[in-house]
């Protein structure tokens, strides 16, 4: 099995956004998952 992980900031994500949207209408995507985590990277 394959998976792809996209991690898209709230803030200034749209070109990864427009990636994650063009894997997902070439590939058949058979379970997706959505987080919201927030903190900060030291």
């Amino acid at each position: 099995m394959q998976i792809q992980i996209f991690t898209i900031p709230i803030i200034g994500g749209e070109q990864i956004n427009d990636e994650m949207n063009r894997f997902l209408r070439t590939h058949k995507v058979l379970q997706t998952e959505s987080q919201l985590v927030s903190g900060t990277i030291r």
